[in-house]
C-alpha cells in the first residue's frame, strides 16, 4: 500500500506542536495517498503502528490526535472510532476502565509532548507498563 510510519508520525508531531487535530483523510496525504472509505481499515491498521511506535519511543497514544474528519474541528472520538482507539490500547498494554476518559488523557498529553516541542523520545511516565 506504501503506507510509512515516519511520513504519518511527523505529520501528527506537527499537528500536535499546533494543538490540532488530523483526519484519518490527513494522513492518508501524508502518505500520498488520496482517500476512500475503502482505505479506512489499512488507516486503522496503520495508526495501530504508529502507536507502536509511539510507546516504544516512551510516548503517549499520539493517534489519540487522528479524529474521523466530520469531527475533528470538536476533538472528541465518536464511538464507533473510540471502540477500535481502546481496542488497539489494549492490545498495546495500556489499561483503563473508562474509554473516554482515557482518550482525552491521551489527547491531552500528545498536546502536551507538542508543546514541549514533540521530541522523539518520551518520558517513562508516558509509558503504558
Amino acid at each position: 500500500m506504501g503506507m510509512h510510519l515516519d511520513a504519518s508520525f511527523e505529520r501528527i508531531r506537527h499537528a500536535a506542536i499546533e494543538r490540532r487535530c488530523l483526519s484519518y483523510q490527513d494522513i492518508a496525504a501524508a502518505n500520498g495517498l488520496g482517500w476512500s472509505d475503502d482505505l479506512r481499515p489499512e488507516i486503522l491498521a496503520h495508526l495501530a503502528l504508529v502507536d507502536a511506535l509511539a510507546l516504544k519511543r516512551c510516548l503517549p497514544m499520539v493517534t489519540a490526535i487522528v479524529l474521523p474528519q466530520e469531527v475533528v474541528p470538536f476533538g472528541v472520538m465518536p464511538p464507533r472510532a473510540l471502540l477500535g482507539f481502546e481496542a488497539s490500547a489494549r492490545r498495546l498494554g495500556y489499561r483503563f476502565e473508562d474509554g473516554l476518559v482515557f482518550h482525552r488523557v491521551q489527547r491531552w498529553l500528545t498536546f502536551e509532548w507538542g508543546r514541549k516541542g514533540a521530541p522523539y523520545e518520551g518520558r517513562p511516565a508516558h509509558c503504558a507498563a
